[in-house]
């Protein structure tokens, strides 16, 4: 994936993350947040998957971000790309 051109809101990828719970390395507070994950697997016959993820903020303004992702699957041994959408609901 290749980011454009770092605006205000937008600082470089960080480092990996490659254990749960790990505190999120890029500059805060920032509006958006983008994320690249790489699921592989050594084993023709075993997938790789992603069943969650999370992101813990401070002082959220939404109340609750359930989040879908499309497509729902992939084929075996090519590159996709995903769409992750949020739909928050706020306090009112």
């Amino acid at each position: 994936m290749i980011l454009t051109e770092a605006g205000d809101d937008w600082s470089s990828w960080s480092r990996s993350y490659s254990t749960p719970g790990e505190s999120f390395r890029s500059p805060s507070p920032r509006r958006y947040v983008q994320i690249e994950a790489r699921l592989i697997s050594d084993s023709p016959e075993a997938a790789a998957s992603l069943s969650q993820l999370s992101l813990n903020v401070v002082n959220p303004i939404a109340l609750t971000a359930p989040g879908e992702i499309y497509p729902r699957e992939a084929r075996p041994g090519v590159l996709e790309e995903f769409r992750y959408f949020i739909r928050p609901r706020f306090d009112l």
